[in-house]
């Protein structure tokens, strides 16, 4: 498993291994279970091992995985739940100026994922509390990319799995990721991946 999938979001969205890693940030770290009995348990692993075979890269595919892998890591730290107050966690939910990058990398991840319809930069920066200067050279620090270019891989990668896994209409998923204009929809998909979206739905759904 990738280390950056690892760290984005299980950090973003478990208290527990939050705070197990948060002062780590210069060392390996594991959490370590043993008797995995639940067949949910499983099911998670075996769904993050799927994602990780299916050979694509890019910041949302780490994105799918991690949530996969926090949803898991919930799933096994609930039974803990009165042993470990993974309420009383110090995560923050929005004040993420002296977090670590991966909680950044995270939170950033996920706001940008809510919000897809008619997210900014200027709206971003005003949940985190930066001025729009500095969350632009935040996002180029922590993804290697511009604000934009991260959105429009974002909303490429989401419509991907809506083209995939619904029956949405490419008019419904153009507007689910925040295209109003279906041509410009259609123009920012095929850049990124070289087909259109009926194209990459019926290569899927034949392959």
């Amino acid at each position: 498993m990738r280390k950056a999938a690892l760290d984005m979001l299980t950090m973003a969205n478990n208290g527990l291994v939050h705070d197990i890693f948060k002062d780590l940030d210069q060392a390996e770290s594991y959490v370590h279970y043993t008797g995995l009995d639940k067949m949910i348990c499983h099911e998670g692993l075996n769904f993050c091992q799927r994602i990780a075979e299916a050979g694509e890269d890019g910041y949302f595919v780490d994105y799918e995985l991690s949530l996969a892998c926090a949803g898991f890591l919930t799933e096994l730290s609930r039974h803990y739940h009165s042993r470990v107050r993974l309420d009383s966690s110090r995560f923050p939910s929005s004040n993420v100026h002296y977090a670590n990058p991966m909680t950044r990398t995270g939170m950033i991840m996920n706001y940008l994922v809510a919000n897809i319809q008619d997210v900014t930069l200027e709206k971003m920066a005003t949940h985190f509390g930066y001025q729009p200067k500095y969350l632009s050279c935040l996002i180029r620090q922590l993804f290697d990319q511009t604000f934009s270019q991260l959105k429009t891989e974002t909303r490429v990668s989401i419509s991907k799995s809506l083209l995939e896994l619904t029956t949405n209409s490419i008019e419904e998923i153009s507007e689910i990721v925040g295209y109003p204009s279906v041509s410009n929809y259609y123009r920012a998909f095929k850049m990124a991946t070289g087909l259109t979206p009926s194209e990459y739905r019926k290569m899927r759904r034949e392959g």
